[in-house]
């Protein structure tokens, strides 16, 4: 049986086949771009055959003043020469023409890497096993050896063929990775997670998932590392973290302090902590959820304090209030853990809520904010004055 021709097209261009004695890469930046690029599209679509009138349209659509069909007809020529100098056997014949319609290697079979890619992906997520599912998943993620034909993505063709192929990508490693977590192979969902951040540096799904498989094996600190590390390029491109990644990034710090990382479930999007440490700054809405949720946990037991500071008389000047506000809001977010929510209630007002926390261990959060912020204290700053309210029996002090 003939051997087939075989070519890969994810990452880079080769062709391998009768004749010659490795894989051969194939430039797609020189001279012979545009001949290389109609023998691309001729083996992608190689099952059903490309008429003349379609490959002129698609190669040259804005010529003018040209014998179209002459300058097909040379380029054809040129592709089976660069085939034949290649070294593969019969390499004028790898492209036939049928009452004017062109196809690529008919007599013979042809691998593509994309398409085993394809297939492979295709057949892990529609598998209902979810240990057979994992291992067709490993195998396609590791056919994905980069975008298809990544010196070609100038074309609108190429790029839709990149998109497709980088979305099922996408797809197949989050699935892959909940098999892999829910499966207790943490190790190998960090691995699959870390790999398709290469390629994707900024999907913040799968970072969330590797988050995930990293605390589950006991690694917050490690998790926390790499969402320090992707929160600040979202900021350079100008992307703000989602819901999920704050509610996973609030779940590791608590399970880096020893505290429940259910509680972490808590915090949603409108989160803000913009170093990856410290307190969590939020809105009034998003606060007064938490609390709400706080209350609704209380139920089933435990303790919380809910704090509030006030500047201590009412600041004339609009800049020293200012200026105090900002100096509060920095000790506040320094000195309160990373599950620990804060919202501005007013101009001259911080409220806080801690979760778990006895009123004892309040009233010395309280104490020790105050000590920190009149520390080094501006003249120009105003004091602040605290109260805290126990959540349990809603008795204000």
């Amino acid at each position: 049986m003939e051997k087939p021709v075989q070519i890969t097209m994810l990452g880079k261009f080769t062709i391998y086949g009768p004749g010659l004695p490795r894989p051969r890469l194939i430039s797609l930046t020189g001279r012979s771009r545009r001949l290389w690029i109609l023998v691309v599209y001729l083996i992608m679509n190689r099952d059903r055959g490309v008429p003349a009138r379609e490959l002129i349209d698609w190669l040259w659509p804005d010529a003018s003043g040209v014998n179209p069909v002459s300058t097909l007809q040379n380029n054809i020529s040129r592709a089976r020469n660069a085939l034949e100098e290649l070294g593969l056997e019969d390499g004028k014949r790898l492209i036939a023409n049928t009452s004017g319609t062109y196809f690529w290697a008919p007599d013979r079979e042809t691998e593509l890497d994309c398409e085993r890619f394809e297939r492979l992906a295709n057949e892990a997520l529609d598998c209902g096993e979810r240990e057979k599912a994992i291992l067709l998943a490993q195998e396609a993620a590791q056919a994905y050896t980069g975008d298809f034909l990544p010196d070609c993505q100038d074309e609108p063709w190429f790029r839709k063929q990149t998109e497709k192929y980088l979305a099922l990508y996408r797809q197949l490693c989050t699935a892959g990775a909940r098999w892999m977590i829910e499966a207790g192979q943490y190790v190998q969902a960090d691995s699959l997670c870390a790999a398709a951040a290469e390629r994707d540096p900024l999907n913040q799904e799968m970072m969330v998932l590797r988050m995930q498989a990293l605390r589950l094996n006991g690694m917050p600190e490690k998790a926390l590392e790499h969402c320090q590390t992707l929160c600040a390029a979202l900021r350079a491109a100008g992307r703000t973290p989602s819901a999920e990644l704050e509610m996973e990034r609030a779940s590791a710090q608590n399970a880096a302090q020893g505290l429940p990382a259910d509680n972490a479930r808590l915090l949603h999007s409108l989160v803000k902590d913009e170093d990856g440490q410290g307190a969590m700054l939020c809105d009034s809405t998003v606060f007064q959820e938490f609390v709400r949720r706080q209350l609704r946990e209380l139920r089933r037991g435990g303790e919380a304090q809910l704090l509030s500071f006030r500047i201590a008389a009412d600041a004339r000047d609009p800049k020293v209030r200012t200026g105090s506000m900002a100096r509060m809001e920095q000790v506040l977010l320094q000195s309160l853990r990373g599950a620990d929510p804060v919202a501005r209630g007013g101009v001259d007002l911080f409220l806080v809520l801690l979760p778990g926390a006895s009123r004892e261990n309040g009233e010395a959060v309280a104490k020790r904010i105050l000590s920190r912020y009149v520390e080094a204290l501006p003249a120009s700053c105003e004091k602040f004055v605290y109260q805290i309210m126990d959540l349990n029996g809603g008795k204000e002090k």
